[in-house]
């Protein structure tokens, strides 16, 4: 077993006292709303993380670059320089348009772009590329580099809201559990003398303020789907890069929203453990 007799039974009983704490619970919609506040905070900053990541995915996907071929170039230089272009791993995409005699190419990544500027400098495709298209995949490179360095660094500024806000929620429910022992202090003082342990106090408060955090996110998912999905509603309609921003939002967190709330809901106990934790340190 991985748990002794005498532990089982103080989490058994811990997590029915804690159900009745709850049921008894004065004061729970002001302490729920509480709760929710600071989950809800921590949705919208993970959305906001997310919504970080799909710009530069669109970075990457509209990185489109443009290069135009000499008047020279004779078709089969054109299908072996495509060819060539087309089987390098950093490109994503190639197409011809013959009529402004230019490659268009989509890269895999920003970082791409230092590899391509080397592919066209190669000696074979002199003849068929124009020099020039060396100074705009540069420029191309400078630009896309400084907006995706701006979204790494709002995304880091996100991530570190949200180990902040973690942060807050540990101190809301430690306020929590100490004002809730305070209330009950006749009630925890005849407790300690008839000799219950550590974890008969901790289970049943650690309990208690997971019952209010899985309530939180459940309503706090639902909530900011909500809020995404009638968003065009509210700002009008979306368009170009808003619309496709908005999109691609919307499909990543259909991806991943129920893994990272699955991931929120088995750290819920986590959490509501530490926060019963500090309470208690608090008030001893």
């Amino acid at each position: 077993m991985l748990l002794s007799p005498d532990l089982q039974l103080s989490l058994k009983n811990g997590l029915s006292r804690g159900w009745k704490m709850l049921r008894r619970e004065r004061q729970s919609s002001m302490t729920l709303l509480t709760v929710f506040s600071v989950v809800l905070l921590l949705q919208i900053f993970v959305v906001c993380l997310f919504a970080v990541g799909s710009v530069q995915s669109l970075l990457v996907a509209h990185g489109d670059v443009q290069l135009r071929v000499l008047t020279a170039a004779g078709d089969r230089s054109l299908q072996e320089f495509y060819a060539a272009l087309h089987a390098q791993s950093f490109v994503d995409g190639i197409t011809f348009n013959s009529d402004e005699r230019a490659f268009h190419i989509t890269l895999t990544s920003p970082n791409a772009y230092a590899a391509l500027g080397a592919f066209i400098a190669q000696p074979a495709w002199k003849n068929v590329v124009n020099p020039d298209v060396l100074a705009s995949v540069s420029n191309a490179e400078s630009r896309v580099g400084s907006l995706v360095s701006v979204t790494r660094s709002i995304g880091t500024l996100l991530t570190l809201f949200i180990a902040l806000t973690v942060v807050v929620l540990l101190l809301v429910l430690g306020g929590i559990v100490h004002r809730r022992m305070q209330n009950r202090k006749n009630e925890a003082m005849l407790e300690a003398l008839l000799g219950a342990s550590p974890a008969d106090t901790l289970i049943p408060q650690a309990t208690h303020a997971g019952m209010f955090i899985l309530l939180s996110l459940l309503i706090a998912g639902v909530v900011v789907m909500l809020g995404l999905t009638g968003l065009p509603l509210i700002a009008g309609s979306f368009s170009g890069a808003a619309l496709q921003l908005h999109q691609q939002v919307i499909g990543s967190l259909l991806f991943m929203g129920p893994i990272i709330l699955l991931l929120e809901l088995l750290l819920a106990p986590v959490v509501a453990t530490g926060g019963a934790a500090l309470g208690l340190k608090i008030h001893s």
